[in-house]
């Protein structure tokens, strides 16, 4: 939570666009105090940048696994019963698989990931 409100309050923009979304959902929720599933499913952007504060500052910094049979991954042979680590937090900063990833973008993700 931290770091998202860091990242927000580094980015006006974005910033901007939550008050927007926020002040939406609040004209049609007028008549009722509470939160409702409803008006969660339509933060969208909101979604978006708890899902690029995770991205920027991750919790958990690798993913332990343990393989289940030997493998080969590009010229590595692992053998099953190892421990295996992902590196989770190289893998959120690759510029390979996102485009300026030490740029807080809520943005990247697209709606379409967002169940409703």
């Amino acid at each position: 939570m931290t770091w998202m409100i860091k990242f927000v309050d580094e980015n006006q923009e974005v910033l901007n666009e939550l008050k927007k979304e926020q002040l939406q959902i609040e004209e049609k929720c007028r008549e009722n105090a509470y939160l409702t599933l409803e008006a969660l499913s339509e933060m969208q952007y909101a979604s978006k940048v708890v899902k690029e504060a995770l991205r920027m500052a991750s919790v958990v910094q690798w993913l332990p696994r343990l393989a289940l049979e030997d493998c080969e991954i590009e010229g590595f042979k692992i053998k099953k019963g190892w421990n295996i680590n992902i590196d989770a937090r190289s893998i959120h900063h690759d510029p390979t698989i996102h485009s300026d990833p030490d740029v807080f973008n809520p943005s990247r993700f697209p709606v379409s990931l967002f169940l409703h």
